[in-house]
């Protein structure tokens, strides 16, 4: 796994940790967040590959978008 892999995989894990994935998918809590973590997450991760970064780096916009709709 790349450093770039690892990276992106931590920043989904520190807003939408496993617990939180599992109850979203099962019992559809926070769904339309995590959602959005994940979409946000996966397609900026190919964006990141594709110039060529070789560590994950969360945009700030990224940032500020989730922390607006946090649900706790």
């Amino acid at each position: 796994m790349t450093k770039l892999e690892e990276g992106c995989k931590a920043a989904i894990m520190s807003y939408a940790n496993e617990e939180m994935q599992r109850n979203a998918a099962l019992f559809g809590e926070h769904l339309e967040y995590v959602t959005w973590v994940l979409r946000l997450f996966r397609d900026e991760y190919h964006h990141q590959r594709i110039i060529g970064n070789t560590e994950f780096v969360v945009p700030d916009y990224i940032d500020e978008y989730l922390a607006s709709m946090k649900p706790f």
